[in-house]
């Protein structure tokens, strides 16, 4: 058993380590946003490069020097005698 000096200890120690766990949820918990806003972030700019590069496959296959001037050119064939 435990006297009234001892419960008062216990009881202290307790309550000072439910406020450890407060505190550490609450941090945890601006860390999780920060987290979510960086990968939101993450997430957009590799959107805008990925559309980027889309956009430049699609310049280079149509573009003045892409496909289209590749399948003009193949259609007269020069061959070289020797």
């Amino acid at each position: 058993m435990c006297d009234k000096a001892e419960f008062a200890k216990l009881r202290d120690r307790i309550v000072e380590i439910e406020k450890r766990v407060i505190e550490s949820n609450a941090t945890t918990g601006e860390q999780i946003k920060t987290l979510f806003a960086s990968v939101k972030l993450l997430y957009r700019v590799t959107l805008i490069g990925g559309l980027i590069l889309l956009l430049a496959v699609v310049y280079g296959a149509i573009g003045p020097h892409g496909f289209n001037a590749v399948a003009n050119a193949a259609k007269t064939v020069e061959v070289a005698t020797p």
